[in-house]
């Protein structure tokens, strides 16, 4: 049988989506129907989508369904994807906000609003949906929420691109915090390894130093770190994680010592 570990907002108020999942697990009306989810992803251990809801007055909920058998291992690691959401929901750091966590017979469950009308900033550059200076104001502001989310003392531990919302307000949004993990402080070392996976995305991208230059000084003025101490730290990590794309994903190789040899694309900034 389903347990409802977590729930957002008050069990009560029935306009809640977070209401309406309690409502349904309360009845046995749990796990649902193929026809009720919009999965845009599935392998082994996971899939991923939209869960519709039956009234047509309520925001529809996105979820990520663990399909293995629930162990001590997997529930506590839910309860701190969790508490870790929430925290940075509530301090603002632009993250989905959490609505329910289950866990029974049927996996975990963990349910966050649906962003209505975004795509992944990989998708928004693919469709040529970015004029090159909304791009750089979506990206600069992706570095000041990453920063803000340091500062709170968290590393997100998976910063690609497709891990990073962008609404049709041209807000970036991060999301996919499985990796993410809460420490008392999070270090410029630290903090640094988790920038260079973005900046990485963005090199692979077609943007060049200078842009990785501008995002790291964005970064260290809003946690006012050393901009020197960054960048040399991330150098090393960039190269290490674009030897391992370049391996498993046969992408381009790309640095922080010198700009990709690859005609530019004018859909980005900074590529000429």
């Amino acid at each position: 049988m389903d347990r409802l570990v977590r729930i957002s907002g008050n069990r009560k108020a029935h306009d809640l989506p977070g209401s309406t999942v309690a409502t349904r697990l309360s009845t046995g009306d749990w796990p649902p129907a193929d026809h009720e989810l919009r999965v845009i992803k599935r392998n082994r251990k996971v899939v991923s989508g939209f869960l519709q809801p039956s009234q047509q007055n309520l925001p529809s909920l996105f979820f990520k369904h663990y399909l293995t058998r629930p162990s001590l291992f997997s529930r506590r690691a839910a309860k701190r994807t969790w508490k870790i959401n929430w925290s940075l929901h509530t301090h603002g750091v632009p993250v989905p906000l959490p609505h329910a966590l289950i866990t029974g017979n049927s996996g975990v469950w963990f349910i966050t609003e649906a962003i209505e009308g975004a795509a992944a900033l990989t998708e928004r550059l693919a469709d040529n949906a970015l004029t090159p200076g909304q791009m750089q104001t979506v990206t600069t502001e992706a570095a000041r929420a990453i920063a803000y989310m340091h500062s709170l003392g968290v590393i997100h531990g998976d910063l690609k691109w497709g891990n990073i919302l962008v609404t049709e307000e041209l807000t970036p949004v991060l999301v996919d915090l499985d990796s993410a993990r809460q420490r008392w402080r999070v270090s410029a070392r630290a903090g640094a390894k988790d920038l260079a996976r973005f900046i990485v995305g963005g090199l692979e991208q077609g943007l060049n130093t200078t842009w990785a230059a501008r995002i790291c000084s964005v970064y260290c003025e809003t946690r006012a770190l050393s901009e020197t101490t960054i960048y040399e730290t991330m150098r090393p990590v960039v190269r290490r994680i674009s030897l391992r794309h370049q391996r498993r994903y046969g992408r381009r190789p790309v640095s922080l010592d010198t700009d990709p040899e690859y005609p530019p694309n004018d859909n980005v900034p900074n590529s000429k």
